[in-house]
C-alpha cells in the first residue's frame, strides 16, 4: 500500500472536488426542498477534503512542508478553527451576504473527521495487524 499522499492528486480530493462542482453547478440555489442538503451543508462538509489537499500541496511548493505523508491532526484542525472563525463569526459579521450558523461548524468538523479516517485508514489497518 502506497502510504504517500498524492495531495491534489489524492483520490478524497479529486472525488469531493467534483461532487463539489457537481453541487455548485446543479443544485445550489434550488428552491426544492428536495435538495436542501446539498444547499445549505453539502459544501460544509468537503470543505476540508477540498481545501486542505490545496494548502498543503501549496505548502509542499513553497518547501514549508518536507514530506509526503497523510494530513496531520493539527493541519486539518487549525484550518477548521480558522474557518470557523472566519465563515461564521468575522464574514457574517462584516459582509451581509452570509449568516451565522453553529451547524456548519459542526458539519465542518465532521467532514474533518471522515476525511482524517478516510486518509489514515491504511495506518489504521497497519497498526491492527503489526505483531
Amino acid at each position: 500500500m502506497d502510504m504517500k499522499f498524492k495531495y491534489i492528486f489524492d483520490p478524497l480530493f479529486l472525488f469531493s472536488i467534483t461532487l463539489y462542482s457537481i453541487n455548485k453547478c446543479f443544485f445550489s440555489g434550488s428552491e426544492n426542498w428536495n435538495y436542501a442538503f446539498c444547499n445549505y451543508y453539502l459544501n460544509d462538509l468537503l470543505l476540508v477534503p477540498v481545501l486542505v489537499p490545496i494548502i498543503l500541496f501549496l505548502s509542499r511548493i513553497l518547501k514549508f512542508r518536507e514530506y509526503y505523508s497523510y494530513p496531520k491532526y493539527l493541519e486539518i484542525v487549525i484550518p477548521l478553527v480558522i474557518w470557523s472563525v472566519a465563515f461564521e463569526i468575522i464574514g457574517p459579521f462584516y459582509f451581509t451576504k452570509g449568516t451565522s450558523d453553529p451547524i456548519d461548524v459542526l458539519v465542518y468538523c465532521i467532514g474533518g473527521l471522515i476525511s482524517w479516517i478516510i486518509w489514515h485508514q491504511g495506518t489504521f489497518v497497519k497498526s491492527f495487524f503489526r505483531k
